[in-house]
Formats: C-alpha cells, structure tokens, sequence
C-alpha cells in the first residue's frame, strides 16, 4: 500500500486550531495621508483578535474559491491544507 490509502485520523478541532494559527497574520498595513496630501501604506501590528477574524475570513474566501462538491467539502479540504502549510501562500492577499 502506497501513502495515499493510509488514513489518519486526527482531531477536527485540532486541525481546525492550527490552520487558523498558520494562516494569522501579525502585521497589516495601514493607508496614512503626509502633509503634502500624498498616501503611503504604513505597517501596524494586527492583534490577536482581529488577525484571527482575518485568518478565518481568507479560510472561508479561499474555500469557495475551490473546484469541488459542496462547500463543506471545500472548506474541510482548505483547512486540512492550511493546516499542513500547503497552498496557502499564493492564495493569502499579500
């Protein structure tokens, strides 16, 4: 048997912890106007809240981009991946 039929079972609300813990970002960016009137993007620091709110909004944007059956079965294949560190660079909004 080959590595794809071993099934591994693991808890869901662990998987679901740690694809949210990996895809929280800690730092944004913010819009500040100078005095010249011109705008520049400054970094800010993104609190714990607030980036977990970011984190659980880009899992679900990112779920119903993908091809698939039904919507439960998206998110629960982008969470797994989130959770492994696959894939979810190229679809974060950097």
């Amino acid at each position: 048997a080959d590595d794809t039929d071993i099934i591994i079972w693991t808890n869901p609300l662990l998987v679901l912890r740690q694809a949210i813990r990996r895809v929280t970002p800690n730092i944004g960016v913010k819009t500040r106007r100078n005095k010249k009137g011109s705008t520049r993007k400054v970094p800010i620091e993104i609190g714990s809240k607030q980036g977990r709110a970011l984190a659980i909004h880009w899992l679900l944007e990112a779920s119903q981009k993908r091809p698939g059956r039904n919507m439960a079965f998206k998110l629960s294949s982008e969470l797994v991946d989130a959770a492994k560190g696959e894939e979810m660079l190229s679809k974060m909004p950097f």
